[in-house]
């Protein structure tokens, strides 16, 4: 069933999805603000709903390499700290995706992207104020 899925993916479509998958892993090396546009470009080329859980895919498979590739200079409490919460938003997106039609679901992930943008600006905004 998944791989008819891939098959009828168009040249554009796989194009954009590399590219997402390019921008995650450069987001992993310290441009942390392209894991937004990847997310943007895998919505954009895929169904909403395929495009959510690959990469949530692409982003634990990112995650595990980092660690691994610096696990020397992990913070491993910080890190025990977020697996539960990291857990407890996978459980709840798994809930909701079973349960929201594919127009809502796009809907929800351009909610998400504008939240995430303006707390982006919000947090800019506060530290520069806080330096003044």
């Amino acid at each position: 069933m998944m791989l008819d899925f891939f098959s009828v993916l168009s040249p554009w479509q796989w194009a954009l999805a590399a590219l997402g998958a390019y921008l995650v892993g450069i987001s992993k090396t310290g441009i942390a603000g392209l894991g937004v546009f990847s997310v943007a470009l895998f919505a954009s080329a895929l169904p909403a709903r395929e495009s959510t859980g690959i990469v949530l895919i692409i982003l634990i498979a990112a995650d595990i390499v980092a660690v691994i590739t610096y696990r020397r200079q992990a913070s491993w409490p910080h890190l025990l700290r977020l697996f539960p919460w990291a857990a407890v938003g996978i459980f709840i997106g798994f809930l909701v995706m079973g349960r929201i039609d594919a127009q809502t679901t796009q809907r929800l992930i351009g909610a998400i992207l504008v939240t995430i943008v303006v707390v982006h600006f919000w947090r800019r905004a506060r530290t520069k104020a806080l330096a003044d």
